[in-house]
């Protein structure tokens, strides 16, 4: 958990010191969010989730998960709700859709 954390300050720094980077916060809010759910840090995760990109099916399925463990029943049926909104083929849809899915029903 803590070497997690130190990659993602170091993308954090990264980012803050390449300009050519500016526009990637999202990529490394959804690292943060994600590094922050599978290390037990739940309000970490859901606040950096939010900043990553909302129209990306697995960050959303990450937000669902991590309003699971809050306990935020609504919360989390929305963001399941929101992935099968979402038409693609990208993996992220892939993986994200089956489990919606079943969380709906």
């Amino acid at each position: 958990a803590v070497a997690a954390r130190r990659h993602v300050e170091a993308a954090r720094q990264l980012i803050a010191t390449t300009p050519a980077l500016k526009d990637e916060g999202p990529t490394v809010a959804y690292l943060a969010g994600y590094v922050a759910l599978y290390t037990g840090d739940v309000a970490t995760a859901r606040a950096e989730l939010a900043r990553a990109d909302q129209r990306d099916p697995f960050n959303l399925m990450l937000q669902a998960e991590a309003a699971e463990k809050a306990g935020d029943k609504k919360a989390a049926k929305e963001y399941w709700e929101a992935i099968l909104t979402l038409n693609g083929h990208g993996l992220q849809h892939a993986l994200s859709r089956p489990v919606a899915t079943r969380k709906v029903k």
